[in-house]
């Protein structure tokens, strides 16, 4: 049996994403590879319709931008403008 699938790594464990069907202890053999962010980016977007180009766009214009220097709006900062904008309660 051969799968593909992605999984975190803890520091220890690997840590399947997806199910995967296999009996406690299976003995398995790994291949890792590790995916970049461009590359989740890429992939990513070879999934999309039509419809999303805009979100894959902007999601490209704020990797440019990091790769730039820019390390975007504050948390803090970003919740408050986007509460008061949307009328939102303050977070308590």
């Amino acid at each position: 049996m051969s799968q593909t699938l992605e999984a975190t790594f803890d520091g220890q464990v690997f840590r399947p994403m997806e199910a995967v069907e296999l009996k406690p202890d299976t003995r398995v053999r790994l291949i890792v590879t590790d995916q970049s962010t461009a590359d989740a980016f890429d992939e990513w977007q070879s999934l999309l319709t039509a419809n999303e180009e805009d979100d894959c766009e902007a999601i490209q214009q704020a990797l440019d931008e990091m790769d730039a220097g820019d390390h975007g709006t504050p948390w803090k900062e970003f919740d408050t403008e986007f509460r008061e904008k949307h009328q939102l309660p303050p977070r308590s």
